[in-house]
């Protein structure tokens, strides 16, 4: 399971914060120290300094005593930091693991759609952070579990772009907008295109006739809409049993810039573990013969569990 928070980096990533931050304690206090120094009159011999720094100097004046606390205060700097880092929030932890993660993905949203998406994400192994409303840190039951796990999730509006810059757009590889309100999902792909224009944006709409409006103005990379690719299951179960007990069927188009062009059927399945069913060339399906090499444009139909997605989706990183 993807752990970050209880990776080598993170904890590496806490430890300098700790030493950064006992460092500014002991700065701070020692500016004040000299500074009270300075005005007391007291003489910066060796011998004084150390008796200060022994906590062995009897103060003769009030700011002499000013002084001694000021030491006390330099020599407590480590447990302060150490302290404050110990109570630090859970969403302040939330941003130094984020602040860890590059070719992750963001998920928006944990309704119905949005649980089933992270379930996957999850059970593939894959970077994921979740964005979700705030009502939802103790009213959505896959969020408690979230935390529960130390998954990274951020709450707040995801229509606003600063809410998008704390899950790290910027260097995101995707976002996956699966709430249930078509014009703040297509609020949201504008915002996470203006602040990361190389980013995969996938929108999910219940409008259908959004759809094109949302792949034409380069906001979404994909824009699915949950009737339209449901449609043909109901019309199948009026007349027939539809089965959801097989793994699901996947349609990709192969880019010109993709990992897997000029690969074989072959070879694409034995690091991946996938399997390609068919593949379609030029308007016509050509089958996945294990020897046939992947051209740009071509269309295969994958399937597989989630591990092998998981390997297929690390591929194209």
């Amino acid at each position: 399971m993807a752990n970050y928070k209880e990776s080598i980096v993170i904890k590496l990533k806490i430890f300098f914060l700790s030493i950064k931050k006992s460092l500014t304690y002991a700065s701070v206090f020692i500016i004040l120290f000299l500074f009270v120094m300075i005005l007391s009159g007291v003489d910066m011999d060796p011998k004084t300094v150390a008796l200060f720094l022994s906590l062995n100097y009897e103060p003769r004046n009030t700011l002499e005593a000013l002084a001694l606390i000021m030491v006390i205060f330099l020599e407590l700097s480590p447990l302060m930091a150490f302290m404050e880092l110990r109570t630090m929030s859970e969403d302040e932890k939330v941003q130094i693991t984020i602040s860890q993660m590059r070719n992750h993905i963001i998920v928006i949203g944990a309704g119905h759609l949005g649980r089933r998406v992270i379930d996957w994400m999850k059970k593939m192994e894959f970077p994921f952070v979740v964005i979700t409303l705030p009502k939802d840190r103790e009213n959505n039951e896959t969020i408690r579990q979230l935390i529960k796990e130390n998954f990274p999730v951020i709450f707040g509006d995801a229509t606003i772009g600063e809410i998008l810059e704390d899950a790290g757009i910027d260097r995101a590889k995707g976002i996956i907008v699966t709430i249930n309100n078509d014009l703040a999902n297509l609020t949201i792909a504008e915002k996470a295109r203006k602040l990361n224009p190389k980013v995969r944006v996938v929108l999910r709409l219940y409008n259908d006739e959004l759809v094109p409006i949302a792949l034409s103005s380069g906001y979404a990379d994909e824009a699915l809409s949950t009737t339209a690719i449901s449609v043909q299951l109901f019309l199948t179960g009026t007349f027939l049993n539809v089965s959801e007990e097989l793994p699901p069927i996947v349609p990709i188009r192969v880019n010109e810039d993709s990992p897997i062009l000029g690969k074989s059927i072959e070879e694409i399945e034995k690091i991946t573990n996938v399997t390609i069913i068919n593949l379609r060339r030029e308007s016509k399906w050509i089958g996945a013969t294990p020897k046939i090499t992947v051209k740009a444009n071509d269309i295969l139909l994958i399937t597989g569990d989630h591990k092998s997605f998981g390997r297929l989706l690390k591929l194209y990183l």
